[in-house]
């Protein structure tokens, strides 16, 4: 069972994966940091219940890591990181049902990659509006 922390216009809702099977190998984990914005109109305790699902949803599957979301008034903060691409297209499987829904109650702003993503799901995410910095460089700083 998902607790919602509500505070007065905010939200948030989530999980981290303790399993220590899962966290073992880092080097093939990746996620991103998405910003998005309700859309006009929508109500706001629909967004509510929609990222309560999303999170149900999401639970379920060991390879997703982190899959946490916030609302500040009309807008949302969301990170997600995986265990590997076999884990994101499970976690995908699961919330894919509830895309239609997402789209209607909000629109991605921004979606940041925290690590290099595999080549596949960069190009998923870049149909979604994500941004793919060099983290080469980013690391030789």
């Amino acid at each position: 069972m998902n607790s919602l922390l509500a505070f007065g216009a905010c939200a948030a809702m989530g999980f981290t994966a303790l399993s220590s099977s899962v966290a073992a190998d880092p080097s093939d984990d990746f996620g991103w940091v998405l910003i998005a914005e309700v859309n006009e109109g929508a109500d706001l305790a629909a967004v509510d219940a929609l990222v309560a699902e999303l999170v149900d949803a999401a639970r379920g599957n060991e390879g997703t890591l982190t899959f946490n979301f916030a609302r500040v008034g009309n807008a949302i903060y969301g990170y997600e990181m995986f265990d590997d691409q076999a884990a994101f297209f499970e976690h995908f499987s699961r919330v894919e049902p509830l895309m239609p829904r997402l789209m209607e109650l909000w629109t991605p702003t921004a979606i940041v990659p925290t690590h290099d993503l595999p080549e596949q799901i960069a190009e998923i995410m870049s149909q979604l509006g994500a941004v793919q910095p060099d983290m080469t460089s980013a690391l030789a700083r």
